[in-house]
């Protein structure tokens, strides 16, 4: 085990309802797309949505998981404390 914060216990939580497969993904019935989902550096909740439509679906995970982990690196650099557990390399 490792000491870590309430924060990044937190953080390593994968939500029951995730629809994607992937930590951080997940899907919009309403959009039709797939949603990168993440805390900024204020800790205020973003998202960013990649259509299905124009996209197909798996262009569309591939794009999102690929922002958020983009997302995840930039954030780490500017001192957040998000773990390797939070990059996709692989559905969780």
């Amino acid at each position: 085990l490792r000491l870590v914060t309430n924060r990044q216990n937190s953080q390593n939580r994968k939500s029951k309802e995730n629809t994607s497969g992937v930590l951080g993904v997940g899907y919009s019935l309403r959009d039709n797309s797939y949603l990168a989902q993440w805390y900024d550096l204020d800790t205020k909740f973003k998202q960013k949505s990649f259509s299905i439509n124009k996209f197909g679906k798996e262009l569309a995970l591939q794009l999102a998981t690929e922002h958020r982990n983009s997302m995840i690196e930039f954030l780490n650099s500017n001192g957040q404390d998000y773990t390797e557990r939070h990059l996709n390399n692989e559905t969780v």
